[in-house]
């Protein structure tokens, strides 16, 4: 028993039928305070543990709101900026300014399209109303898509692959974001 709570029941079965002795009760009133001790270390270790594991989910769900309202914002301050200045420029005036400005809001538009998009997968994979059919794909088939999908935000990046020419069966991985039932 500890200072809080009933954490077990020892039970000791004598050898003899005689009662134990002094000494003995002794022993054995020492034995269940060590073991009382190692039992509520351990439970106090799970618990600390317990404590820190909530505490580094916590910093990491903050983390992602936080960059998931900075990607969210960003394409949303892009169209705010690019509207305001579209409506300051009179009508036929600066015509490459304009498609400038209309290419910067489908841009940002899209961008925003996508990340909306993303989420709301993550949340139906989360959730596990929607499973993920696994099939087996090529690593180069599945890089240079993802290359082709991030071509405009690569852009203005150089980007180089490099797969080893000789890689066979470990080129082969489970693709789980092609297709979902």
């Amino acid at each position: 028993m500890t200072k809080e709570q009933v954490i077990g029941v020892l039970s000791v079965k004598l050898a003899s039928t005689e009662p134990p002795t002094l000494e003995h009760r002794d022993l054995l009133d020492a034995f269940a305070r060590q073991a009382t001790l190692v039992l509520d270390r351990l439970r106090l270790a799970a618990e600390a543990e317990q404590v820190r594991v909530l505490a580094e989910s916590e910093r990491l769900s903050k983390s992602l709101l936080n960059s998931v309202s900075h990607e969210l914002r960003t394409p949303i301050a892009a169209i705010t900026t690019a509207v305001s200045a579209l409506d300051e420029i009179p009508p036929g005036d600066h015509p490459e300014l304009r498609r400038a400005l209309t290419g910067e809001i489908q841009c940002s538009t899209a961008r925003l399209n996508r990340l909306v998009a993303n989420l709301l997968d993550m949340t139906r994979l989360e959730s596990g109303r929607v499973k993920p059919r696994l099939e087996w794909c090529e690593v180069r088939d599945l890089v240079n898509v993802a290359l082709r999908k991030a071509g405009k935000e690569l852009a203005q990046h150089n980007v180089t692959s490099f797969l080893p020419p000789d890689c066979r069966w470990s080129s082969l991985t489970p693709c789980s974001w092609n297709k979902c039932s």
